[in-house]
């Protein structure tokens, strides 16, 4: 047979590959969302507005306290097993993946005792039921830390589906049983919140990290493991910091409500980002499967096929966000007084106004996935990290003025900003659109 045309065909059966990988996780994401909000509903009518708000607050506070943990590590792994799998490097598939286990454990405990001294000292600052949500959030944090981790290997290996099974069946699976058992023997309270994601997360690592050990390729135990551990370091640190200033754009508004506000607006804010965050279950799908094949893409050097599927996958997240948007635009009061019920129908404009904000996340959004997974992280941190003290500034200044409405408005005028900008550089540098059209003029990248 022509090489033409078993190339062709070749490229046909990856695309459906995708493409199913694709579909999948976004069944499995709108299962996640289902057991997220019924959690979130019964938490949020049980604890009510300030309970919830609390438990999100201290939530917030602990997934930015992991960052020092496995920020930049996890996406190292995810590229650099994708890339040794793509070239059959298996001795350094085998190297990387044992150093960032061993890196990210290490620092997540470290960051934990550190915290845990903190709570001690000024352990007698805090009422008793703020005392046990903290110290359940600093143990969640190494929890944390392995189960993205873990996820982040699965997705290497070229097993994203498998991967993110357990993140979401399993791990709110568990979560909802225990929220709900306590619940009905009325014990629940922001700790016993808390401590249930602790075991959830516990019973997550288990069984993903034992399903991992028997997905990976064969040859990985048959060679010894290959380390480019000064490599390595440059871009951790610098994709460290990069995924420290998502964490800040995504928590920052959160964080601040906190301590110009009450935690009963907390908990209001808390149930308008996760309703906004509807608009975006596409993209977060697509990019699951997407980041090793771009990193595979790149390492073999085909442009073409890396500019088809970015431009597909664009296509489908910007749409599927815009009828998300669409749908809380006429049905989300209803649904937030329904869902919720009249404690938090406060929460519809600072709703739409961020889920206005994620539509140019999701037009743009494929931009900073293309920049991590070729080695671009540099070029992203300046964007973001600009972003990220931006989004700080302005909340600072609209929070004490407009409150939920201007967490919000700081947290949409970022992301409208600071994602176009990724784009840009994205093809400034890369000759590739990351957006559902074409928008930018240049040079392209057909090498």
């Amino acid at each position: 047979m022509d090489k033409s045309i078993v190339e062709i065909l070749s490229k046909k059966a990856e695309n459906k590959l995708f493409l199913t990988s694709s579909a999948a996780i976004l069944l499995l994401k709108v299962v996640s969302i289902m057991f997220s909000i019924l959690t979130t509903v019964i938490l949020a009518r049980i604890l009510g507005p300030t309970g919830f708000g609390q438990y999100s607050f201290v939530l917030a506070v602990a997934s930015v306290a992991t960052l020092p943990a496995y920020a930049g590590i996890s996406t190292l792994a995810m590229r650099e097993t994708a890339a040794a799998y793509a070239t059959q490097q298996w001795g350094l598939a085998k190297g990387v993946l044992k150093w960032t286990l061993r890196i990210a454990l290490v620092q997540s405990l470290f960051v934990s005792a550190f915290l845990a001294v903190l709570l001690f000292i000024f352990s007698d600052q805090v009422s008793s039921s703020e005392y046990w949500a903290a110290l359940w959030g600093i143990i969640l944090i190494p929890t944390l830390t392995l189960s993205v981790l873990r996820t982040a290997f699965m997705r290497g290996i070229g097993e994203p589906v498998k991967g993110i099974s357990v993140e979401a069946l399993v791990k709110p699976g568990v979560l909802i049983i225990g929220v709900s058992v306590a619940s009905v023997a009325h014990w629940l309270t922001p700790a016993t919140a808390i401590a249930w994601n602790v075991v959830s997360c516990i019973v997550a690592i288990c069984l993903g990290f034992w399903w991992f050990q028997r997905l990976k390729a064969p040859e990985i135990y048959t060679h010894p493991p290959e380390y480019h551990a000064s490599i390595w370091w440059r871009s951790v640190g610098t994709l460290a910091l990069l995924v420290g200033s998502q964490q800040i754009i995504k928590y920052t508004d959160i964080i601040l409500l906190g301590l110009f506000t009450t935690a009963s607006h907390v908990g209001q804010y808390r149930i308008a980002v996760q309703a906004a965050d509807i608009t975006l279950f596409v993209l977060m799908g697509i990019t699951m499967v997407l980041g090793p094949r771009v990193a595979a893409l790149h390492a073999t050097g085909d442009y073409r096929s890396l500019q088809r599927l970015v431009t597909l996958t664009s296509r489908i997240s910007a749409l599927a966000a815009l009828l998300a948007l669409l749908m809380l635009l006429f049905m989300g009061e209803w649904l937030i007084r329904m869902v919720f019920g009249i404690n938090y129908e406060d929460t519809i404009t600072p709703l739409l106004i961020l889920a206005t904000g994620q539509l140019s996340f999701a037009w743009f959004g494929i931009s900073l996935t293309l920049l991590k997974m070729t080695g671009q992280e540099r070029a992203s941190l300046k964007v973001l990290g600009l972003a990220a003290i931006v989004n700080a500034l302005l909340n600072i200044a609209l929070i004490p003025l407009l409150g939920m409405i201007g967490a919000a408005l700081a947290t949409a005028i970022t992301l409208v900003w600071g994602y176009a900008m990724l784009s840009w550089t994205a093809y400034r540098l890369l000759g590739l659109h990351s957006t559902p059209f074409r928008i930018w003029h240049g040079r392209e990248a057909i090498r």
